[in-house]
Formats: structure tokens, C-alpha cells, sequence
């Protein structure tokens, strides 16, 4: 599939983060929204390409905007108690890689190690591949949308 012009525009035009996030498997992230402690923030960066649903407690924002608004978006999540940012996007290879380098480059320059931030690996559409406990975490989810 090749890219959205306006995600290719996106990619160069803001800089590349120095640091990069570890990459989380949905087993993991499963684990910790089923632990019910509300430790996680997930966000969710689909814009053009936001179909089938979103997993339930993610923060819909889009990719285009969040460049500008990473520090709010850190205080956002430092005043809200999260411990763990998990960024994704449909396939989590670009978009999600590059916004959760700046959380991290945000979260170095604060000297925060009280929070951690991860990239969702296979994005959305690996979480939906996972099946039906994964999809049960989802609002309105709509099974066609991945095919």
C-alpha cells in the first residue's frame, strides 16, 4: 500500500526524533488494559485512514496536529497519572515510529523515567489480526473495514 500523500508530506516536513520507542506487542498492552489500574494512554493516530473502530480509552488525535502539541500532550498524561504511552496508526511503521520518538525525546528533555512510551506493533490492523479478545477492547468495531 503506498503512502497517503498528505502522510508523505507529513514525514517530511517536521524532524525526526532522537530517540526511538521500544516497540510493545499487543499480548503485552492486552495484559496491561485488562489489569484495569488505567495506567495507559493509548493514542491513536489514524486520520484519513481511521476506519473499523478504535480500541476502547484510546485518544483519537491526529497525526497532523501533534507534532506542535507533544508537550501538552505530555502534560495531559503526566496530570492524568499514566505511566505508559502506546502510540499507533494503522500499521505502526511510520507515523506512530516517529510521534512516539519525539515522546520520548519530550520525556528525556523532562528527565522523566515515570512514564514510558511504546509504538503498538502491526498498529491497529495487527491488534484486529489478534481476534476476537482483542476486538472485544474495541468501540464500534466493524470487522470489513481490515479486509
Amino acid at each position: 500500500m503506498s503512502l497517503h500523500p498528505e502522510v508523505e508530506d507529513w514525514l517530511g516536513k517536521y524532524p525526526e526524533p532522537q530517540g526511538i520507542a521500544p516497540i510493545v506487542q499487543k499480548e503485552q498492552v492486552l495484559e496491561w488494559l485488562q489489569s484495569g489500574d488505567n495506567k495507559e494512554m493509548i493514542i491513536d493516530l489514524r486520520k484519513h485512514d481511521f476506519k473499523g473502530g478504535k480500541i476502547k480509552g484510546a485518544l483519537c488525535l491526529h497525526y497532523t496536529g501533534v507534532y506542535n502539541s507533544i508537550e501538552d500532550i505530555y502534560q495531559l498524561c503526566k496530570s492524568a497519572g499514566k505511566t505508559k504511552i502506546i502510540i499507533h496508526c494503522w500499521s505502526s511503521r511510520q507515523r506512530a515510529v516517529k510521534t512516539a520518538g519525539w515522546f520520548f525525546d519530550i520525556l528525556k528533555a523532562h528527565n522523566d523515567d515515570s512514564i514510558e512510551v511504546f509504538v503498538l506493533e502491526g498498529g491497529i490492523k495487527g491488534w484486529v489480526e489478534g481476534g476476537k479478545k482483542y476486538t472485544d477492547l474495541m468501540i464500534e468495531f466493524e470487522p470489513t473495514a481490515f479486509c
